[in-house]
C-alpha cells in the first residue's frame, strides 16, 4: 500500500494506491467527513488483486490538507474540479472506473464534466438534479446539522454514526467517529453553503449525457439515504436495476462487504 501526495497551490491531495502495476484502475472517493478508511474492506481484499486501486481523500479530509480555506476548496464544484485534476495528474488514459460513496457520488458525477471514465459506481447515493432534491434523496426526519457544522454536540455525532452503520460494530463506528473528528474546520459548513448558493450541478443530467451504465448500490436497511429514490431515473443503470443489499445500512460497503464486493467485481469485469 503506497501513500502519495499531489500538491496544488492551496491544498494537498492524499491518495492511497494498491497494485500500481495493474493496467485496470478503480478510483474510490469517500463521503462527508470520511477518508480512505471507508474502503478498508475493498482496498485490502484479494478479490481485487488484478486491479490498480486508488483511494482519494477529499480536501480537508483524511490526509488531504487545505492550506488556504478558500470557498472553492470545500465547495462541491471546487472539490469535483480538484479530484478531476488529481486524476488527470495520474495520466490513466481514461481506463478507469469511478466509485463514490454518499457525498462522493455527488463529487464523481460532477467530475463527469471533465472526465470520461469506463464506469461509474454510486454507493448510498445522494446525487441531485431536476426533481431529485435533498428531500427525495434522504430519509424523512434526518437531522442534517451534524453533517454541515463544525460544532455538533458529541452525543449527536455519535448517534449519527450509529445510524449510519447498520452492523453496529464498535470498530466501524470508531473509524467513522475518528474520521469525522479529524476533518478540517470549514469543510462541512462550506458544503452547506454550496447547497444554499445553488451551486450543485444537475448530476442526473450529467450521468444521462455520459451514457455510462451506472452501478447503484444501497443497503436495504438504510436509515439515512432513501434507497428507493433512484428506482426510476432517466440515465442508464447497470442491469437496469438498483441493487439493495439486505442487512446493510448507509455504509453498505462496510456492513456487507462480501455481497457488496461480489457485485462490484462483476461490474468491473463487465465494464473493463
Amino acid at each position: 500500500m503506497n501513500t502519495k501526495i499531489i500538491s496544488f497551490e492551496t491544498l494537498k491531495v492524499s491518495l492511497t494506491e494498491i497494485n500500481p502495476q495493474a493496467k485496470k484502475t478503480v478510483i474510490f472517493i469517500h463521503g462527508n467527513s470520511g477518508s480512505t478508511n471507508s474502503w478498508r474492506y475493498q482496498l485490502n481484499n484479494p478479490l481485487f488483486s488484478e486491479y490498480n486501486l486508488i483511494s482519494l481523500d477529499l480536501p480537508g479530509c483524511g490526509n488531504s490538507i487545505v492550506k488556504a480555506k478558500h470557498y472553492e476548496n470545500y465547495s462541491l464544484p471546487g472539490m469535483a474540479k480538484t479530484m478531476a485534476n488529481t486524476i488527470q495528474e495520474l495520466k490513466l488514459n481514461n481506463h478507469y472506473i469511478l466509485v463514490g460513496f454518499s457525498l462522493g457520488t455527488n463529487v464523481i458525477t460532477e467530475m463527469l464534466a471533465y472526465l470520461k471514465p469506463a464506469g461509474v459506481v454510486l454507493v448510498s447515493s445522494s446525487i441531485l438534479g431536476k426533481n431529485y432534491t435533498l428531500a427525495e434523496a434522504f430519509q424523512d426526519g434526518l437531522d442534517f446539522n451534524v453533517f454541515f457544522t463544525d460544532n455538533a454536540p458529541g452525543e449527536d455525532v455519535a448517534k449519527a454514526m450509529q445510524k449510519a452503520s447498520f452492523s453496529g460494530h464498535t470498530q466501524i463506528q470508531d473509524v467513522l467517529l475518528n474520521d469525522y473528528k479529524s476533518t478540517q474546520s470549514g469543510f462541512r459548513p462550506t458544503l452547506l453553503q454550496t447547497y444554499n448558493d445553488g451551486l450543485i450541478g444537475d448530476e442526473i443530467e450529467l450521468l444521462k449525457t455520459a451514457r455510462i451504465p451506472a452501478l447503484i448500490v444501497f443497503g436495504r436497511d438504510e436509515e439515512m439515504a432513501n434507497p428507493d429514490y433512484l428506482d426510476k431515473v432517466p440515465f442508464k443503470t447497470w442491469k437496469n436495476k438498483v441493487f439493495k443489499i439486505p442487512n446493510a445500512g448507509h455504509y453498505v460497503q462496510m456492513d456487507a462487504p462480501g455481497e457488496f464486493n461480489r457485485i462490484l467485481l462483476e461490474y468491473f469485469e463487465d465494464r473493463f
